[in-house]
């Protein structure tokens, strides 16, 4: 799986090595854009939610000191309506989050820079052999056929 900081470094050229390997990127990337900007405004939703939890609770034990009760209760029902706005967003952003994995584990391995671009296998070139070819006096079998009559596969 691809690091999504790579991803969104390097997007353009994901898309490319995706052409390149004859396949279509918008169908494997989908709008991974969006799903990552949706995503980080679930996160930071629920950040300033939780920074302004905070602030309140403060606010209102510093009330309590001051017996000013019916200030910090108004206060508490604040805090426990951003305690549900806050668990709402950590929600979606938990969901964004599964998308965004199953978008990465879909993206398949990029090719290195000197693989050659083609359609098929037989665009590929040569590069080098190793000894010789050798000869038979008669037509190879494949291994799954020797296999079968051996009797080690089934």
């Amino acid at each position: 799986m691809h690091e999504l900081s790579f991803v969104r470094q390097n997007l353009p050229l994901l898309e490319q090595k995706l052409r390149d390997r004859g396949m279509d990127p918008l169908a494997i990337l989908g709008e991974i854009r969006k799903l990552d900007g949706d995503r980080r405004g679930a996160i930071t939703a629920a950040e300033s939610k939780r920074a302004e939890q905070k602030q309140l609770s403060q606010e209102v034990g510093a009330l309590m000191k001051q017996s000013k009760k019916e200030e910090a209760e108004a206060l508490r029902e604040r805090v426990r309506l951003d305690k549900e706005e806050i668990a709402a967003a950590e929600k979606r952003a938990e969901e964004l989050d599964e998308q965004m994995r199953s978008v990465l584990t879909g993206i398949p391995n990029l090719p290195h820079a000197s693989v050659p671009v083609g359609k098929s296998e037989h665009d590929n070139q040569l590069v080098r052999e190793w000894g010789s070819k050798r000869e038979f006096s008669f037509a190879p079998k494949p291994h799954w056929e020797v296999g079968e009559e051996l009797g080690v596969l089934d």
